[in-house]
Protein backbone atom coordinates (compact mmCIF):
# COMPACT_ATOMS: atom_id res chain seq x y z
CA UNK A 1 0.00 0.00 0.00
CA UNK A 2 1.60 3.55 -1.56
CA UNK A 3 1.86 5.80 1.58
CA UNK A 4 0.60 9.51 1.13
CA UNK A 5 1.61 13.06 3.06
CA UNK A 6 -0.27 15.61 3.46
CA UNK A 7 1.69 18.58 1.81
CA UNK A 8 0.30 21.04 4.29
CA UNK A 9 2.05 19.47 7.10
CA UNK A 10 5.74 19.16 5.52
CA UNK A 11 7.64 22.57 6.33
CA UNK A 12 6.78 25.82 8.07
CA UNK A 13 4.79 28.46 6.17
CA UNK A 14 5.58 31.60 4.98
CA UNK A 15 3.29 33.07 7.61
CA UNK A 16 5.21 31.13 10.34
CA UNK A 17 8.93 31.97 8.67
CA UNK A 18 8.06 35.49 8.70
CA UNK A 19 7.05 35.60 12.59
CA UNK A 20 9.84 33.84 13.47
CA UNK A 21 12.17 36.14 11.46
CA UNK A 22 10.40 39.46 13.52
CA UNK A 23 10.85 38.20 16.83
CA UNK A 24 14.81 37.79 15.94
CA UNK A 25 14.77 41.21 14.82
CA UNK A 26 12.81 42.53 17.48
CA UNK A 27 15.06 41.05 20.53
CA UNK A 28 18.22 42.34 18.11
CA UNK A 29 16.62 45.89 18.43
CA UNK A 30 16.57 45.47 22.40
CA UNK A 31 20.24 43.82 22.34
CA UNK A 32 22.40 45.83 20.18
CA UNK A 33 22.59 49.77 21.58
CA UNK A 34 23.62 47.93 25.06
CA UNK A 35 26.79 45.63 23.09
CA UNK A 36 27.68 48.99 21.26
CA UNK A 37 27.36 50.61 24.66
CA UNK A 38 30.05 48.13 26.59
CA UNK A 39 32.14 48.24 23.39
CA UNK A 40 34.55 51.46 24.76
CA UNK A 41 34.78 49.42 27.92
CA UNK A 42 35.99 46.70 26.14
CA UNK A 43 38.73 48.86 24.32
CA UNK A 44 40.22 50.07 27.84
CA UNK A 45 40.66 46.27 29.15
CA UNK A 46 42.15 45.26 26.01
CA UNK A 47 44.36 48.34 25.65
CA UNK A 48 45.53 47.59 29.31
CA UNK A 49 46.16 44.14 29.24
CA UNK A 50 48.00 44.45 26.75
CA UNK A 51 50.67 46.67 28.15
CA UNK A 52 50.57 44.51 31.16
CA UNK A 53 51.30 41.52 28.94
CA UNK A 54 54.38 43.27 27.33
CA UNK A 55 55.88 44.68 31.12
CA UNK A 56 55.19 40.82 32.24
CA UNK A 57 57.16 39.61 29.02
CA UNK A 58 59.61 42.07 29.28
CA UNK A 59 60.16 41.03 33.01
CA UNK A 60 60.11 37.07 32.09
CA UNK A 61 62.52 37.95 29.18
CA UNK A 62 65.06 39.94 31.72
CA UNK A 63 65.12 36.86 34.07
CA UNK A 64 65.72 34.50 31.26
CA UNK A 65 68.57 35.89 29.77
CA UNK A 66 70.31 37.29 32.32
CA UNK A 67 70.03 41.22 30.30
CA UNK A 68 67.76 43.89 31.93
CA UNK A 69 65.15 44.95 29.89
CA UNK A 70 63.81 48.74 29.31
CA UNK A 71 60.23 50.12 29.42
CA UNK A 72 59.93 53.60 27.63
CA UNK A 73 56.49 55.07 26.86
CA UNK A 74 55.99 57.74 25.28
CA UNK A 75 52.69 59.63 25.97
CA UNK A 76 52.98 61.92 22.99
CA UNK A 77 53.04 59.23 20.81
CA UNK A 78 50.83 56.58 22.60
CA UNK A 79 53.66 54.33 22.29
CA UNK A 80 56.29 52.48 24.03
CA UNK A 81 58.83 50.63 23.65
CA UNK A 82 60.63 47.36 25.62
CA UNK A 83 64.49 47.39 24.93
CA UNK A 84 67.10 44.73 26.24
CA UNK A 85 70.82 45.20 24.88
CA UNK A 86 71.04 40.80 24.02
CA UNK A 87 74.86 41.68 22.24
CA UNK A 88 75.82 43.96 25.32
CA UNK A 89 76.88 46.50 22.68
CA UNK A 90 74.90 49.28 24.74
CA UNK A 91 73.48 50.09 20.98
CA UNK A 92 69.60 49.53 20.56
CA UNK A 93 69.40 47.15 17.02
CA UNK A 94 66.11 46.59 15.30
CA UNK A 95 66.54 42.46 16.77
CA UNK A 96 66.67 44.19 20.30
CA UNK A 97 63.48 46.66 20.45
CA UNK A 98 59.71 46.21 20.31
CA UNK A 99 57.53 49.40 19.97
CA UNK A 100 53.69 48.60 20.62
CA UNK A 101 51.71 51.61 19.47
CA UNK A 102 47.72 52.42 20.20
CA UNK A 103 46.30 53.02 17.14
CA UNK A 104 44.06 49.85 17.27
CA UNK A 105 43.14 50.66 21.10
CA UNK A 106 39.85 51.97 20.17
CA UNK A 107 40.41 55.45 21.26
CA UNK A 108 42.08 54.30 24.75
CA UNK A 109 44.83 56.50 25.69
CA UNK A 110 47.78 56.12 28.98
CA UNK A 111 49.49 58.56 30.81
CA UNK A 112 52.61 57.97 33.06
CA UNK A 113 53.72 59.36 36.24
CA UNK A 114 56.53 59.77 38.18
CA UNK A 115 58.44 58.42 34.82
CA UNK A 116 58.64 57.38 31.34
CA UNK A 117 61.25 54.73 31.53
CA UNK A 118 61.99 52.12 34.13
CA UNK A 119 63.84 48.71 33.93
CA UNK A 120 63.32 45.00 34.91
CA UNK A 121 66.69 43.13 36.08
CA UNK A 122 67.79 40.03 35.72
CA UNK A 123 66.30 38.99 39.09
CA UNK A 124 63.12 39.94 37.91
CA UNK A 125 62.87 43.71 40.26
CA UNK A 126 62.06 46.73 38.42
CA UNK A 127 64.01 49.90 39.17
CA UNK A 128 63.43 53.95 37.76
CA UNK A 129 67.02 54.98 37.33
CA UNK A 130 67.45 58.30 39.09
CA UNK A 131 63.91 58.27 40.74
CA UNK A 132 62.84 58.73 44.29
CA UNK A 133 60.42 56.82 43.93
CA UNK A 134 60.94 53.50 42.53
CA UNK A 135 57.69 52.06 41.02
CA UNK A 136 55.72 53.09 37.46
CA UNK A 137 52.43 54.66 37.91
CA UNK A 138 49.99 54.64 34.95
CA UNK A 139 46.48 55.52 34.20
CA UNK A 140 44.85 53.84 31.16
CA UNK A 141 41.54 56.04 29.64
CA UNK A 142 38.89 55.82 27.66
CA UNK A 143 37.97 59.37 26.71
CA UNK A 144 34.09 58.22 25.58
CA UNK A 145 33.33 57.09 28.93
CA UNK A 146 34.49 57.75 32.65
CA UNK A 147 35.89 54.61 33.06
CA UNK A 148 39.87 54.30 33.42
CA UNK A 149 42.82 51.43 34.80
CA UNK A 150 45.21 52.08 36.85
CA UNK A 151 48.42 50.11 36.69
CA UNK A 152 51.54 50.04 38.99
CA UNK A 153 54.82 48.28 38.24
CA UNK A 154 56.04 47.70 41.85
CA UNK A 155 60.18 47.44 42.53
CA UNK A 156 58.95 43.88 43.47
CA UNK A 157 58.50 43.65 39.89
CA UNK A 158 54.83 42.65 40.11
CA UNK A 159 52.32 44.66 37.90
CA UNK A 160 48.97 45.71 39.78
CA UNK A 161 45.64 46.69 37.44
CA UNK A 162 43.14 48.34 38.94
CA UNK A 163 39.67 49.00 37.35
CA UNK A 164 37.65 52.39 38.00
Amino acid sequence: MEERFNISSMGFTMLETLVAVLLIAVMLAFALPNMIAFMPDYELERAAIRIESELKSARMKSMATGVPAEVVFDGDEQSFSVWSDLDGNGLTNATEMTTHGFDDAGGARFTSYFSDDGRFTPDGFFSVPGASLNLMYMIVTQPRTASYELMIVWPSGQISRYKY
